[in-house]
């Protein structure tokens, strides 16, 4: 199988009408999909297993919710269109695959996966297929169940690896489960049967050739060797069976060992996450005392401006008292010598005497001042 082209409308992430071209030249049938986490990779993989399949998988593997698939921002404006097409090429014919979903009737909002409905097309060659024949198709070129050796996550292959070690139990039941899918138990009891039919041959060909006289011996050493055969076979049975015992036993062991570790990584992770916490609260209770000592401050940045135009508003009125105070003291300085000149009668600078009508004078003078 060769794909051509992945055209995703309104699907997980990816919003409106998007187009994958895969190149189709033989020798570039290797397409790498990088890109930052959380960024719709698994999404194009999931795309691919909805149309072949029409269901989807978290990381969780569990299946998501058809209405969860459809872009939220699509569904936010009031639409509900959701297709996946896939053109792929297999041997020599050209196929191309549509999966796509529609409000049921009656339905103006979709509530559950329920209010919709899927509706699967392909054409083979440019020919249609009814839905009998499209499930035919994708059964022959790629069954479900063996879907997940290659649809499946890269970001999990760790978790894979782990689970597929040969001293894990759980790793034990996946490989005997994967062997079930491809069909290995039916191949080894194959293997099996026809041992024992080519045993059951040899034994009857011994029991033929004994008849003759020539080949009696040789007769009797394969009947005594098939003979010892089942014994060492019924042995190994035996031993088989030993070695699943104590493999149990071994496993447990391993098991209630790992649980202890796993306690003594829990209380190193307790103690490491106290100290964290412990360093955390330092440093809250330096910022917290940073932010009193800021805000202690704050005010000052607050009613400043405020302060700085009343002091200049006060240095102002300061001069003018003063200019005011020195305008004071000189009409007082000016009141003194016309009270002095008025009460001397005589004029300080030219000793002549002050008549009474200048006297009026000075003292209307004095008032007005």
């Amino acid at each position: 199988m060769r794909y051509k082209e992945l055209i995703l409308t309104n699907f997980g992430p990816y919003k409106g009408k998007n187009s994958l071209i895969f190149p189709e030249e033989s020798s570039r049938n290797l397409v790498v999909i990088f890109g930052d986490n959380m960024r719709g990779k698994t999404m194009i993989m999931n795309a691919l297993r909805w149309v072949f399949f029409g269901f989807a998988l978290d990381r969780r593997m569990q299946e998501y919710d058809l209405l969860n698939l459809i872009n939220k921002e699509t569904v936010a404006s009031g639409s509900y269109d959701l297709s996946v097409q896939l053109k792929f090429e297999y041997d020599g014919r050209n196929y191309d695959l549509v999966r796509c979903t529609d409000k049921r009737d009656l339905v103006v909002s979709p509530k559950t996966s329920s209010d919709l409905k899927i509706k699967t097309l392909m054409r083979v060659d440019g020919k249609s297929l009814t839905l009998d024949e499209i499930k035919r198709t994708l059964n022959f070129i790629i069954p479900e169940e063996v879907s997940r050796f290659f649809l499946f996550d890269g970001e999990l292959l760790q978790e894979y690896e782990r689970l597929l070690m040969e001293d894990d139990d759980q790793g034990t039941k996946i490989k005997d489960a994967i062997e079930s899918v491809l069909g290995v138990p039916a191949l080894i009891n194959g293997r099996n049967e026809l041992k024992r039919l080519k045993q059951e041959a040899q034994l009857r060909q011994a029991k033929e050739h004994k008849a003759e006289k020539s080949t009696r011996q040789k007769a009797n050493l394969v009947i005594k060797l098939n003979d010892e055969l089942g014994v060492l076979q019924e042995e190994k049975i035996e031993l088989l069976k030993r070695e699943r015992e104590y493999s149990a036993k071994f496993n447990e062991i391993e098991k209630q060992l790992s649980e202890y570790k796993g306690k003594e990584l829990l209380l190193k992770e307790e103690e490491a996450l106290k100290e964290r916490f412990s360093s955390l609260e330092m440093i809250q209770n330096d910022l917290t005392r940073e932010k009193l000592s800021i805000v202690s401050l704050a005010w000052k940045d607050i009613i400043h401006p405020r302060l700085e135009k009343r002091r200049r508003e006060l240095i102002e009125i300061r001069k003018d008292d003063s200019q005011k105070q020195l305008a004071l003291g000189s009409l007082r300085q000016k009141i003194d010598s016309l009270n002095l000149l008025i009460s001397n009668s005589v004029c300080p600078t030219c000793g002549q005497r002050v008549p009474n009508e200048r006297k009026v004078l000075l003292d209307s003078e004095i008032i007005d001042l």
